[in-house]
């Protein structure tokens, strides 16, 4: 009797063996079914992409020899000042906002359309357009006694403006500080009342100054004016350059935005 127990739970376990085998070789078996099948299925994806990759390329030429083809008559793209390269120049940025505002023919307003740019330049910062009246002057890298401006514009005994330009350098240490301690200095020379006294931070992006005594401007209000300015100026030359201008301040403007933008997605912290 007990060798036949022993036989019994033998044959017992054997059995149970076997339909654990079968069920993990069904599982095999679907497993294999499966991940031949996903094979399938993706090279069939991929012979699919190869035979429309030369589609998209032969659509995308297509495009190109259009969009080539229509700025045959209009070359929408072509700007002066990208093609000199100075887009990215401070300096020059200096230069072109001093043109736009002087207003004196034998100085550096060569559009000889007198105080237009400055009229323009007032109306969209809120300034009184009385400023105009006056025989003001615009100079450019003005030292103090702590510091440089880009530009000035000022009229003795009226109106003084500093414009402090920014393109792609931050600001120095206590810059505005420095500088704004100097146009008081310059306005009680000039004789200029508290009230007629103006800073200007412009930068592409309406970055604010470490001095809160700076107003923030950006170089995209500077392209409304000088588009403004292309409108109601009178020579076709001078037309076509204030236009270009207003055309390349606004992409570096599109340009120094998305940049910034980037930048803060690349800072964002990872989760």
């Amino acid at each position: 009797m007990p060798e036949q127990a022993t036989l019994s739970e033998e044959s017992n376990g054997s059995f149970g063996g076997d339909i654990r085998v079968a069920k993990f070789t069904r599982l095999l078996d679907g497993f294999s079914r499966k991940a031949r099948d996903r094979r399938s299925q993706e090279a069939s994806d991929d012979t699919l992409r190869v035979a429309r990759f030369p589609v998209l390329i032969d659509g995308f030429r297509g495009q190109i020899e259009a969009w080539q083809k229509s700025q045959e008559s209009t070359a929408q793209d072509f700007n002066m000042l990208e093609v000199f390269g100075v887009t990215g120049d401070e300096v020059r940025h200096s230069m072109l906002l001093a043109w736009l505002l002087d207003r004196r023919l034998e100085k550096g307003g060569t559009h000889a359309q007198g105080n237009l740019g400055f009229r323009l330049f007032l109306e969209a910062l809120g300034l009184p357009d009385a400023y105009t009246e006056k025989s003001y002057w615009v100079r450019r890298e003005l030292a103090g006694d702590e510091s440089r401006v880009d530009v000035e514009v000022a009229a003795r005994g009226m109106f003084v403006i500093h414009i402090e330009n920014k393109i792609r350098a931050a600001e120095g240490l206590d810059q505005t500080r420095r500088e704004w301690a100097d146009l008081l200095k310059r306005a009680k020379s000039l004789e200029i009342p508290s009230n007629a006294i103006h800073a200007f931070f412009l930068t592409m992006d309406d970055t604010s100054a470490d001095n809160p005594t700076f107003v923030s401007l950006s170089w995209r209000a500077i392209a409304d004016v000088f588009e403004r300015f292309a409108k109601e100026a009178k020579p076709p030359e001078v037309k076509l350059f204030a236009a270009h201008c207003a055309q390349a301040l606004r992409k570096s403007c599109a340009k120094a935005s998305g940049e910034e933008r980037r930048s803060e997605y690349d800072e964002e912290p990872v989760q």
